[in-house]
């Protein structure tokens, strides 16, 4: 059970924009040496400043240790490994903060509503740092698919299948495709709409080992789909 309502939760006025720094434990509930917090948006450096005011901002993605103290009270929060990515060169495309504390709940807590407290600042939606990725252009529609396929794996098989997804295989095949069948078919057309004027036509050799090409990777894709649902739970 969570102990920590995010402020946005508890008051119903509150509107979600695009423009919002939002912020979310990123590495899952539950007792663990280390936690993951993200921040992302415009305020994710001014966060970590608030939280962090006597130290410099760290370098672009380099790690560096940091005390990390309660902007309202001064209160140690915790001694957090932290790591700065400025955009557009970030998962969301945008400013993001990973904070990398201890994963005891308390801490966890008091981080989640030291971010809280900060003006500009909300708790992200389910799958929010995903959707702005997508919106961002960092990620295609099968890759998003991908990384949800990724986290919900259980087999082998499953993980090996989402990584490829994830990575960007099953989009760049996509594109071969509609390429392959765009030329054709533009070839196709310049013939029936200009045969008289061209030389060579579309022969019934070349379109066989199109469709026996297709039907082929098609045929793979489809066979490793079957063995990943085979090896569901």
């Amino acid at each position: 059970q969570l102990r920590f309502a995010p402020r946005h939760a508890r008051r119903l006025a509150v509107k979600a924009t695009a423009d919002d720094t939002i912020y979310a434990l990123s590495s899952g509930r539950g007792v663990a040496g280390v936690a993951v917090v993200r921040v992302s948006g415009p305020g994710a450096a001014g966060a970590l400043a608030a939280l962090a005011p006597a130290k410099s901002m760290p370098t672009p993605r380099v790690a560096a240790l940091r005390s990390l103290k309660s902007p309202a009270t001064g209160e140690v929060l915790d001694e957090a490994l932290v790591l700065r990515f400025e955009a557009p060169k970030s998962f969301t495309g945008e400013d993001v903060v990973e904070i990398h504390c201890h994963g005891g709940q308390a801490t966890v807590d008091g981080l989640l509503e030291a971010l809280d407290a900060l003006p500009g600042l909300r708790a992200a939606d389910r799958g929010e740092f995903t959707r702005r990725a997508f919106e961002a252009g960092k990620l295609g529609l099968t890759a998003v698919e991908g990384l949800a396929d990724l986290l919900a794996a259980t087999t082998g098989a499953q993980r090996r299948q989402a990584l490829a997804q994830a990575g960007g295989a099953l989009e760049r095949r996509y594109a071969d495709w509609r390429r392959e069948l765009a030329r054709c078919r533009a070839r196709a057309e310049v013939l029936v709409d200009f045969g008289d004027d061209v030389e060579g036509d579309v022969s019934q050799e070349e379109g066989v080992e199109v469709r026996a090409d297709l039907r082929e990777s098609v045929g793979r894709v489809a066979s490793d789909l079957r063995r990943a649902l085979d090896e569901a739970p």
